[in-house]
């Protein structure tokens, strides 16, 4: 979800030169074009750090306690949530 939301933010998306932000290059890329006041390139990091590393290794390795988990999963939902709010008012400008 994460790279989707990403993907739908960035403001390449839609161009014959837009990749999908599904490496770690290509990720901080999208972040500098994304980046505004309300989302900064250190809170797309995040996102990055907490959605693609930490919940998707614990899908693999159930590795995160119950209360980390819950704690991982809302500050996912959030970074979610703000990245549609990006795209969706970049489709209205």
């Amino acid at each position: 979800a994460t790279v989707h939301a990403m993907s739908a933010a960035d403001s390449e998306h839609g161009t014959g030169e837009h990749r999908a932000p599904n490496t770690a290059r290509r990720f901080e890329a999208a972040a500098n074009r994304i980046a505004n006041d309300d989302l900064t390139v250190l809170d797309l990091r995040d996102c990055l750090d907490n959605n693609q590393r930490s919940l998707h290794n614990h899908f693999y390795h159930g590795n995160l306690t119950e209360p980390t988990l819950r704690n991982r999963l809302t500050m996912g939902f959030s970074y979610l949530s703000q990245l549609m709010q990006t795209a969706t008012a970049s489709l209205s400008a």
